[in-house]
């Protein structure tokens, strides 16, 4: 279109301003004029696609039509040989490949009669092969659906452990009553007898648990889903499974915190069929498990059980000893607690972090169950969850790495040893 002024008609080199010669507003003109170039740009544009669209509908065929061909035609006639002929000239890929690429099937009409009959004699382009086909279907890849690692449940604190967090000094110390006032019965007239209180601490110190990883800065760019969100989940969860397995098993040596099963003074429970080599838990042991936990005063503010996932499969397995003993005839004892979360209305968390392998006298199958107030177990924390990258560590810079690391400081205590019931030599 030509620039002219629409006030003078004087050539003008943009639409946009005032005119030079009188001075008249070019912008609406300017604008006007843009929006025609604009509206024949759009106009050529649905040409060219309705002109592909034809092009592409010239080339498809119809299923109904493809269905009525292969109903009505011979297959021998379409290969365009011997009507006896009993094998088929096979279909050349290159020329499919040819014919796509080409969008058009001139030259390639056997192959597009292939493509069209899809007769079982044909030898078909398949999925699954390289050779086959295969090579020209590009995969289809879902980040999305990342596959996640199996790992063991965390179970201390969602069985009720108390949690400290924020922790500053080191040793962090709770004054606790270790014994109490006496009473006594006296004469009259007779002076009272005086008793005091003793008192203990509880103390807790941090504990650095730490995991890292290294990985490249090229997988890093290319990777999807990220990778700096994958190996981070990783390690965080690792370092959860970590702190949970330490709060049950720690030993207290080579920088571990000292666990339920390593603190001295908690009751120690012996299956009823036990005789030196584990036994298989029976109905009367659910009821001297519970009667140990009240026989020291429990708060029984917080009480569950926790175990292995194959002693929950024993006691949903147990049946009624009606019959005598050992007979197991009667009716389920506690499938329906253990489908409810709870055995004998107390619920119970499991983990294949407990083991089922540990062995007791000749048995090397043995698991634990516990059955604590796990309100006397106390995790405490100091300051947050520390994360840390670098590609400035040795090696990392020339190999263009990147080492990731996360970490935290914490300590476990137990508040009342007495009141952790654990059973050693469960099997199943």
């Amino acid at each position: 279109m030509e620039r002219k002024c629409p006030h003078c008609g004087e050539m003008v080199e943009e639409m946009r301003g005032d005119c030079a010669k009188c001075g008249g507003d070019l912008n609406a003109e300017g604008l006007r004029m843009l929006l025609m170039e604009q509206k024949g740009t759009m106009a050529k544009t649905l040409e060219q696609l309705d002109a592909e669209r034809n092009k592409s509908a010239a080339l498809g065929v119809r299923v109904d039509e493809l269905e009525e061909r292969v109903k009505q035609r011979n297959i021998e006639l379409a290969l365009g040989g011997d009507p006896n002929e009993t094998r088929p000239r096979p279909v050349n890929l290159g020329n499919v490949i040819r014919a796509c690429m080409n969008k058009s099937w001139n030259g390639f009409e056997y192959e597009r009669e292939a493509a069209e009959i899809g007769a079982e004699r044909w030898r078909a382009l398949s999925t699954q092969a390289i050779g086959t086909g295969g090579a020209i279907i590009p995969p289809e890849y879902l980040p999305q659906e990342m596959i996640e690692l199996l790992r063991a449940k965390v179970i201390v604190e969602a069985l009720g452990a108390r949690v400290l967090s924020g922790l500053t000094g080191s040793p962090v110390t709770i004054p606790k009553l270790a014994g109490g006032a006496v009473a006594s019965h006296i004469a009259e007239n007779f002076a009272k007898q005086v008793s005091d209180q003793s008192f203990s601490e509880l103390s807790m110190v941090p504990h650095e648990v730490a995991a890292a990883t290294v990985y490249s800065k090229r997988m890093a760019l290319m990777s999807n889903p990220s990778v700096d969100m994958i190996i981070q989940e990783d390690l965080l969860a690792t370092l959860a499974l970590a702190i949970d397995y330490m709060a049950l098993f720690g030993t207290g040596a080579g920088n571990e915190p000292v666990g339920v099963l390593n603190t001295p003074g908690i009751t120690a429970y012996t299956l009823a069929n036990d005789t030196g080599n584990g036994a298989v838990p029976i109905p009367d042991d659910v009821d001297d498990i519970q009667y140990q936990l009240e026989a020291v005063n429990s708060n029984m503010a917080r009480v569950g059980w926790a175990w292995n996932p194959r002693t929950k499969t024993v006691f949903k397995k147990m049946r009624d000893e009606s019959g005598g003993a050992g007979t197991q005839t009667g009716g389920w004892l506690f499938r329906q607690d253990i489908k409810e979360g709870n055995l004998d209305g107390l619920p119970f968390q499991q983990s294949t972090q407990i083991p089922i392998n540990r062995t007791k006298g000749t048995s090397n199958d043995c698991s634990y169950i516990m059955l604590a107030d796990w309100a006397d177990l106390v995790l405490g924390y100091w300051g947050g969850l520390e994360v840390a990258t670098s590609d400035q560590a040795e090696g990392t810079f020339l190999k263009n790495q990147v080492i990731i690391k996360v970490s935290m400081l914490y300590d476990v205590a137990v508040r009342h040893p007495q009141t952790f019931v654990v059973t050693d030599g469960v099997r199943g």
